[in-house]
């Protein structure tokens, strides 16, 4: 049975690269507890999907399938506001969200490849 690891590969600043292993899907959702921005964009740069997360106003969550990338980046506009869950898996911000309100995270996917 596969079992999801969601691990820090390095945090500085407000960069935090986290790797996702052993599992072979990757969907991301981002939620919203507040008022944030979000940008999500693929390892070319090219934006998937850009705007405001609102609580009260309509939209709150962003869900988004990228199991065809290697490398997804998330600039988050509000990390305090902000939760990201990978496969519903919530993802804690290494770095704290208080200390760097904006965060520019990335995530690669290493979906599991070993050997049976």
């Amino acid at each position: 049975i596969l079992s999801q690891v969601v691990e820090v590969v390095e945090a500085s600043g407000r960069k935090t690269v986290y790797e996702v292993k052993n599992t072979d899907q990757f969907e991301l959702k981002i939620v919203s507890t507040g008022e944030t921005w979000i940008d999500i964009q693929d390892s070319n740069g090219k934006s998937l999907f850009q705007g405001m997360l609102v609580q009260n106003g309509e939209k709150e969550d962003h869900t988004i399938d990228v199991s065809g990338e290697e490398e997804v980046k998330i600039v988050v506009g509000n990390s305090v506001n902000t939760e990201i869950y990978v496969n519903d898996e919530k993802v804690e911000f290494e770095i704290s969200p208080q200390e760097q309100v904006r965060q520019d995270i990335t995530f690669i996917y290493n979906p599991n490849n070993e050997d049976e």
